[in-house]
């Protein structure tokens, strides 16, 4: 990685977690999220993953209009990082606990490479 990805994963890094707390803060079954990129394709390899507690919970987010907030402000904050996607929605992703202990027991490493 180089010295330039490395300072620009880091300001993701932050920007990533000052959205998760307040996602945590609206309590709507979210638990947490990460992202993954290949900084050889970037920005088109940015992929960010929330990750709610249950299917029922991220059903019900992916149909509120929290997820396009969400939407919205992810855009606005990578913008602030001079980071343009054109669709930000085919860099969300919404998955669950539940699902993952289903298909992967419960190993995300193995369920994030399907994203």
């Amino acid at each position: 990685m180089r010295k330039t990805d490395k300072k620009l994963e880091n300001q993701i890094r932050v920007t990533l977690t000052e959205l998760c707390d307040e996602l945590l803060d609206l309590e709507l079954g979210f638990a947490w999220l990460t992202h993954l990129v290949d900084y050889d394709r970037f920005p088109h390899s940015l992929k960010i993953v929330c990750v709610f507690d249950s299917t029922q919970a991220q059903q019900d987010f992916a149909q509120s209009p929290h997820c396009a907030q969400l939407q919205s402000a992810l855009q606005a904050r990578l913008k602030s990082l001079n980071i343009s996607l054109k669709d930000i929605s085919k860099h969300l992703f919404l998955d669950n606990e539940e699902a993952c202990e289903r298909t992967h027991q419960g190993r995300w490493a193995d369920r994030l490479r399907q994203h």
